[in-house]
């Protein structure tokens, strides 16, 4: 997937990676907290539903994807179960992940699947010296967010990191392109791919921030004792015997 902001890409890679078990399961997805439907790429239309709580960013979902099925409102809004659930950045912008995780589970049919990442507290420190990625409403640390997981009647089959190799001041730089781009839309600027021409000085930055981002091909996820952005659970409904 052909996306500017890296740890972006390698949360929409983890997701796309594990939420089928082969390419023609016919499985139906529900993205809560859909923000402006990026996700939404990854499937064909009819297969899909975003749902957020905030009417503008359902809009710009609705222009950006037309082929696709938006929704304001949250999980419990929807009454159908569904075979696939992506929270992704979600929860710490909740007052109670607990409950947002609970009823993610009573969306969810019993053979389902729930993926959810999150930040993570031990994030790198040149990710962003400036500490601004500390003003999300929670951040965690693994074991953290796999107890609150587990509470909410979830097993936590996969708990891993990503993006722990990362630019100097990136999330710094990915803000300030937001604000770039919403004041003047130039290209490169947005997350959605890179800028054109090969003079673009943002295309150079851009490469030496992927040149960067190479290494994480080679990281242990499975390790959950060193710095990362996010952390990314696959989640089952726990079975009771």
């Amino acid at each position: 997937m052909n996306v500017g902001d890296v740890a972006l890409r390698r949360r929409m890679d983890w997701i796309q990676s594990n939420l089928f078990r082969s390419w023609w399961d016919n499985v139906k997805v529900l993205d809560v907290g859909c923000g402006d439907g990026l996700y939404s790429m990854l499937f064909p239309p009819g297969s899909y539903l975003g749902v957020d709580p905030d009417p503008e960013m359902i809009q710009r979902a609705r222009d950006l994807h037309p082929r696709q099925l938006f929704s304001v409102g949250g999980a419990l809004d929807c009454r159908n179960l569904w075979d696939r659930i992506i929270c992704s950045e979600v929860l710490e912008h909740v007052p109670d992940p607990l409950s947002a995780l609970q009823n993610l589970r009573r969306c969810l049919i019993p053979e389902g699947i729930a993926l959810v990442t999150v930040p993570n507290r031990f994030y790198p420190f040149w990710f962003d010296p400036t500490r601004q990625w500390g003003n999300h409403g929670h951040l965690f640390y693994p074991a953290e967010i796999k107890e609150i997981c587990e509470s909410a009647g979830f097993v936590v089959e996969k708990c891993e990191l990503l993006t722990t190799h990362v630019f100097p001041f990136y999330y710094n730089i990915i803000h300030a392109g937001a604000v770039i781009h919403h004041k003047i839309p130039i290209p490169g600027t947005n997350r959605y791919g890179h800028p054109p021409g090969w003079i673009n000085p943002i295309r150079w930055a851009q490469w030496m921030i992927d040149f960067v981002d190479a290494r994480n091909d080679y990281n242990p996820q499975w390790q959950t004792n060193i710095p990362s952005v996010n952390i990314a659970l696959k989640l089952r409904i726990r079975r009771h015997v």
